[in-house]
């Protein structure tokens, strides 16, 4: 009998949620699988750019080469990676907010 991932193989669609961004640099999530990928839509509400990073030494718009993918509120994308603890997120201002779906 193969290997079943719990995960992956029981959970369609895998996980989803939102999570509450600042000034300081934090995981979309701190564990789960993606299938391939997951996708970061940043709240339209937001009042300042989210960027998107690999690891916690993302910045926001502040240091050229360390700076994350920039999402204005509403924007989104796909990043395809293995879990959501692989993206870093982190925004210029607090009370910013992003949706994410593990796919």
């Amino acid at each position: 009998m193969g290997h079943v991932n719990l995960i992956k193989d029981t959970i369609p669609g895998g996980r989803s949620g939102s999570t509450a961004i600042g000034t300081t640099a934090v995981q979309v999530a701190d564990s789960g699988e993606c299938f391939s990928g997951i996708e970061i839509r940043a709240d339209s509400g937001n009042t300042d750019v989210i960027y998107v990073g690999y690891n916690s030494s993302v910045t926001a718009g502040t240091a050229g080469q360390s700076d994350g993918f920039p999402l204005q509120a509403g924007d989104s994308k796909s990043w395809p990676v293995e879990s959501p603890n692989k993206l870093w997120l982190i925004s210029g201002d607090v009370s910013q907010k992003v949706f994410w779906d593990a796919k």
